[in-house]
């Protein structure tokens, strides 16, 4: 049987934050999970799958620069540090806000 906090990952999992979303936002899914969800799951993840997890939090319009921040903390050997990985993706996810309200909407 599927616990509850089971349940709410797989229910934050499934919802990505929207395009031109706040990096106070993305702060605030990235931290509810770390503290609320995961110390409490059944199977705990590794550090890997952690890292992974919350780099997929990021909108679906930063998908190449999450994959290029999840190569770049690898290589520096940082996976299990969560607190870096999550001030990197509200940096891009703030970065991207920023362009975005410079730049104003894309057209076709």
């Amino acid at each position: 049987m599927i616990d509850a906090y089971d349940s709410a990952l797989a229910t934050v999992k499934k919802y990505h934050l929207p395009d031109g979303c706040t990096g106070e936002q993305f702060e605030t899914k990235a931290h509810g999970v770390l503290e609320l969800i995961l110390p409490n799951l059944e199977r705990p993840l590794t550090p890997e799958q952690i890292t992974k997890l919350l780099v997929k939090f990021l909108p679906i319009n930063l998908k190449m620069e999450g994959n290029r921040l999840l190569k770049n903390i690898e290589a520096a050997g940082r996976l299990a540090d969560h607190e870096l990985v999550v001030r990197e993706c509200v940096t891009l996810v703030t970065k991207y806000q920023a362009e975005s309200a410079h730049n104003g909407p894309r057209l076709g």
